[in-house]
């Protein structure tokens, strides 16, 4: 495959060649009513459960130790200049930012419908040399915490999130 020198100088190959892996609703649910906001912790019947950044390295490949990566991103340019830019570049490359979303963001960045990725983390592949500085791992293990403490308000229905990481 032409793309995979591509994803693994991102960083992105560990979780790209994870593949498609079911997803276990029922298992996801139960994690998400024994975890507590308070400790950011699972309380199950034989102590407290955490995920930490070593198992989302472990378990999907993702650097832990660079520049962080946040969902408040400052740059200089608008948002309307960074979808231009990334629609104006040559196919090609336009075609390996796609995979690299397709395959990893979209996994690892879930919004509320489950079925595509927040767009705030794609502005972090508008220049493919410094996506391998960012600590995915962070930001990962950020956004699910942070999926967690919102699935825990009542009327909620939908969760946002890493659910591959969580079954896992």
């Amino acid at each position: 495959d032409v793309l995979r020198p591509i994803i693994h100088q991102t960083g992105f190959l560990g979780i790209a060649q994870i593949g498609h892996m079911p997803l276990d609703y029922a298992l996801i649910i139960a994690l998400v009513e024994r975890w507590r906001q308070d400790t950011h912790t699972f309380h199950m019947v034989v102590g407290e459960m955490i995920g930490t950044l070593q198992d989302v390295a472990a378990l999907q490949g993702f650097q832990i130790d660079s520049h962080v990566v946040t969902g408040s991103i400052s740059t200089s340019q608008s948002w309307d200049d960074i979808c231009e830019g990334l629609l104006g570049l040559q196919p090609e490359l336009l075609s390996e930012r796609s995979a690299i979303s397709g395959t990893s963001l979209s996994i690892v960045f879930l919004d509320g419908s489950g079925d595509t990725e927040s767009l705030m983390f794609l502005l972090l592949l508008a220049n493919l040399a410094l996506v391998d500085t960012y600590s995915w791992g962070s930001g990962i293990l950020a956004w699910l915490y942070r999926s967690l403490c919102k699935a825990c308000h009542s009327g909620v229905s939908q969760i946002d999130g890493n659910f591959l990481l969580l079954q896992v």
